[in-house]
């Protein structure tokens, strides 16, 4: 968990500075905030993969997911919200920010927002969307 939170503060520092110098970074301001904000989406996931150190579509009693969730709740909606803003600037690929951000919807159990980006994901093209939301029991049970 520690050196994704180190990651998080870092990218969090890096958006704070672009922010307040925008005008610096002329064309390549956009590509520059599509990374920061990609990455720190993705280490907002990683860490919230890490505190549940668990599938949460497994065997895990109600309870105890709840628990987990409870715990890295702030995380998976900073995640959300950093896939939002990639999606929203255009970062490429796009097709990844919504299979991404569905994850983290997934991990909030908003199922239907969760299928409706892994839906778009596929649309968009990424192959591996396509597999994975086609391939996984509980993705296709939630996702009819």
């Amino acid at each position: 968990h520690g050196k994704y939170q180190e990651a998080i503060n870092d990218y969090s520092k890096a958006l704070d500075q672009m922010n307040k110098s925008k005008e610096g970074y002329l064309l390549s301001y956009d590509i520059d905030l599509c990374f920061v904000y990609t990455q720190r989406g993705f280490n907002y996931q990683q860490s919230v993969e890490k505190q549940l150190q668990i599938d949460l579509w497994s065997k895990h009693s109600p309870s105890k997911k709840a628990s987990l969730l409870r715990s890295a709740s702030n995380d998976i909606q900073q995640s959300i919200s950093d896939f939002t803003k990639s999606i929203e600037i255009g970062c490429s690929p796009i097709s990844t920010m919504y299979l991404r951000r569905g994850l983290s919807y997934g991990y909030k159990s908003e199922m239907k927002s969760a299928c409706s980006d892994w839906r778009q994901a596929v649309a968009l093209g990424h192959k591996d969307a396509a597999e994975w939301v086609t391939s996984y029991e509980w993705v296709t049970s939630y996702c009819k």
